[in-house]
């Protein structure tokens, strides 16, 4: 939902829009759009090189996870699900 939502209207900064843990009416501004999706290409996992040429040609790139319970409780660093 968050990335149809993004896709379809942009994203504000967390200056602008920051986050608060409650239910609110969006106030969501157009004119403060930082980022418009432009379509999206998946790439083989692993594909280091593949990634840099994408971000060279098209900047900044988001990233989807597909993760299962192993992945619940990660805090940071490197994941290895062994």
């Amino acid at each position: 939902m968050v990335y149809a939502y993004a896709k379809n209207f942009g994203v504000e900064t967390e200056q602008d829009y920051p986050y608060e843990a409650d239910f609110k009416t969006c106030r969501f501004n157009s004119s403060k759009s930082v980022m418009n999706d432009k379509g999206g290409v998946f790439l083989p996992s692993g594909d280091e090189e593949r990634l840099k040429e994408v971000v060279a040609k098209f900047g900044p790139v988001a990233v989807l996870i597909s993760a299962d319970m192993s992945f619940a409780w990660y805090k940071g660093g490197v994941f290895y699900d062994d």
